[in-house]
Formats: structure tokens, sequence, C-alpha cells
């Protein structure tokens, strides 16, 4: 993994990404934004599978009202993120906060793939509900917990080498 690593570091384009005056900077805007974006809607979301937000409209309808900028959200971090990693794969492996950034956004994924797959399958018997079941306000729970931690540990990524402050 090291030397494919190593190799990925020292292409043209790699070295490009991450000597750029312009480009680097751009790619990590657009990454910040789609995480705007997506978490915004994510939260939005979150917060009415547990019965804390939105309890007037029904889970379905606020699923549906969220889906673009979830979607497009996380393609734009997805796209900007790896492009941020390929500036740098060598110095991001390696780095304690990216693993745990990984590690979260698993987390993250498995628990929206097992919530969509199971709790939302049955939510015509929950939709209006004002507290969902009890499967339904872990998944958005645990969907806050994750994407914050995500946030934390990202935001953590570019001090661990350099031991600023924030």
């Amino acid at each position: 993994m090291a030397i494919w690593l190593a190799w990925l570091r020292d292409t043209a384009w790699s070295t490009g990404l991450r000597e750029s005056l312009w480009v680097y900077p751009m790619v990590d805007t657009a990454h910040v934004l789609g995480l705007i974006g997506f978490v915004g809607a994510a939260i939005l979301l979150d917060l009415r599978l547990v019965g804390r937000a939105l309890t007037a409209l029904p889970v379905s309808e606020v699923v549906e009202r969220t889906r673009l900028p979830l979607y497009g959200g996380f393609a734009s971090m997805a796209v900007t993120g790896l492009l941020l990693f390929f500036a740098n794969p060598v110095k991001f492996a390696t780095n304690p906060f990216f693993q745990a950034k990984v590690g979260l956004l698993a987390v993250a994924g498995l628990n929206a793939g097992l919530f969509h797959l199971t709790t939302y399958r049955h939510v015509a018997a929950w939709d209006s509900a004002v507290a969902p079941p009890g499967r339904a306000r872990i998944a958005g729970s645990i969907s806050l917990v994750a994407w914050m931690a995500v946030i934390a540990v990202g935001r953590l990524i570019a001090f661990y080498e350099t031991g600023a402050g924030v």
C-alpha cells in the first residue's frame, strides 16, 4: 500500500494539484460547500427522525425534500475529498484524524444504508407520527453524532502535522 501511495503522490497531476496556488484551495472550498449542503439537509432529516423538528411534516416528505441537497452535497464531498486525498495520499493515509474520518464515514454510511433497507421500508406505518419508532430515532441520533464527529476530526486533519492551534 505504501508503494502505491508514494507512486500516486509522485504523479504529475498529484504534484500539480498539491502545489497549485489556486486549484487546491478551490477544491478545498468546494469540499466545504458540499459539506454545508449535505450536513444541513442531513441535520433537518435527522432531527425529524428523532422527533425534534418538522414534526408537522411526514418523514417521507422530509426525505423527499432533502434528497437533492443530500445527494448533491455528498457527490460534491466525495469527488472533492478524493481530489484532496490524491494531492498528498501518503500524508493523509498516515494521519490518525483522516483515518478516524474514514471510519466515521463508514459508520454514517452503514447507518443510513441499514435505516433505508429496514426501518424506512415500513415508513407508511409511522410516516406522520410526531415521534417515529425507536429504530428511526436511533438511526437519526447515530447520524447526527457521526456527522458532527466527521466534521470535528476533518477539521483536525490539517493541524495534525503542524501542531498549530485552531
